[in-house]
């Protein structure tokens, strides 16, 4: 089964949504091929309208109002990891511009080698190195 499907059907299984600012998904691929995606969904069982974060506010409504499961790079290390090793790995962030600091200690921590940020949503094509 495709990525794809999983995802929407662990979506509406557990009823979780997409961040209704910005959609960030990051792909943890192993040596030996494996990958792992996660999303930053979130989890409030009403769904607000719009964000509820104010421009130029902190992201604490984040975790307290729409539940947000956590960075997408958590959830995406919290899957490989589960499943085995990812010393040599490679993280790929897309739909964001940078790793948070405590992202980065994390995903180095665990044995990441690579952080790499996409700018293509879809193929994972025009990378920089993070």
């Amino acid at each position: 089964m495709k990525y794809q499907t999983i995802m929407c059907h662990l979506e509406e299984m557990y009823g979780l949504w997409d961040c209704l600012k910005a959609v960030t998904e990051c792909t943890i691929i192993t040596t030996d091929g494996r990958e792992y995606t996660g999303r930053n969904l979130c989890s409030a069982i009403r769904r607000p309208e719009q964000c509820p974060r104010e421009p130029g506010e902190g992201y604490e409504k984040c975790e307290t109002v729409c539940k947000q499961l956590g960075h997408a790079e958590e959830v995406a290390l919290k899957l490989a990891l589960d499943d085995g090793s990812v010393d040599g790995a490679t993280a790929i962030l897309r739909g964001h511009t940078h790793y948070c600091k405590e992202c980065q200690e994390a995903l180095f921590d665990a044995g990441i080698s690579s952080l790499r940020i996409s700018h293509n949503t879809e193929s994972g094509l025009d990378m920089d190195n993070g």
